[in-house]
């Protein structure tokens, strides 16, 4: 009985539920707002940016850690190239993201990248925030043909 009530509380769909968060960290990323790309991360959360060299655990490094990126990432892109969202329970969602990034770097060269980031998001207060984010770089390799 818990297993059904957990399915019937999940969201209808669950990949459009990422994708707008995603896209509400892409509208902070273009726009240089750190507090609003801060906000879409619960207090407990912990990524590791393995691209950057970066992890953080909690509020503190979590801030820490998106206002430093913001401000060594100028002319920041980025392109949610596509996702997939999967409920994990009534309250929680899982996502693989697969996004196109474009930045100056702090050492003045454009630095394109292909990411693929991993998450575990949590409906906290009524809206959805990364509690685990890994972003790394690269994609699969594209199968071969047939």
């Amino acid at each position: 009985m818990a297993a059904r009530r957990a399915t019937s509380a999940a969201p209808a769909d669950t990949t459009a539920e990422v994708r707008a968060l995603h896209e509400a960290f892409m509208r902070a990323a273009h726009s240089g707002d750190v507090k609003a790309a801060q906000a879409l991360y619960a207090d407990d959360v912990t990524i590791v940016w393995e691209y950057e060299g970066d992890e953080a655990s909690g509020r503190a490094e979590l801030d820490r850690l998106i206002s430093t990126a913001f401000q060594n990432m100028t002319d920041l892109r980025l392109t949610l190239k596509d996702v997939k969202g999967s409920p994990l329970g009534d309250r929680h969602l899982t996502a693989v993201g697969h996004w196109k990034v474009s930045y100056t770097g702090a050492d003045g060269k454009v630095v394109d990248l292909a990411l693929r980031s991993t998450e575990v998001l949590a409906r906290r207060k009524g809206t959805w925030q990364y509690v685990v984010q890994h972003v790394s770089a690269g994609l699969p390799a594209e199968p071969a043909p047939a």
